[in-house]
């Protein structure tokens, strides 16, 4: 859990169509922005733990429909272009706080690889 695997994680999700990778939340996020974020740590073997990880990723705001078009035609590129720095094991969508209200956005969960 290191800022060089968060940036991995922009790294990769940079290479989708349509999609920014941050290694954090941006200070405006708008449609396409995505970013990982610490999940959860489980024990392991010894002192070591397993992470999960929550990959957000902001949908277009003009409505269902258009979030909608993004998801279905994104969501299993995101998962490939995530692959070699995390297993996806699920994904749904959730309203994203910020300031003056919320954004639609989707929510990656993959346990880290390596």
């Amino acid at each position: 859990m290191t800022s060089a695997y968060r940036q991995a994680v922009a790294d990769a999700l940079s290479a989708v169509d349509g999609v920014t990778g941050y290694p954090k939340r941006p200070s405006v996020p708008k449609a396409g922005d995505a970013w990982p974020l610490v999940g959860s740590l489980d024990h392991a073997i010894g002192s070591h733990f397993m992470v999960s990880w929550r990959v957000v990723v902001v949908l277009p705001q003009q409505g269902e429909e258009a979030a909608m078009d993004f998801f279905d035609g994104a969501y299993a590129e995101i998962v490939d272009a995530l692959l070699p720095v995390g297993f996806v094991t699920r994904i749904e969508p959730f309203a994203l706080p910020i300031n003056n209200g919320q954004l639609m956005a989707v929510e990656f969960t993959m346990n880290e690889q390596g």
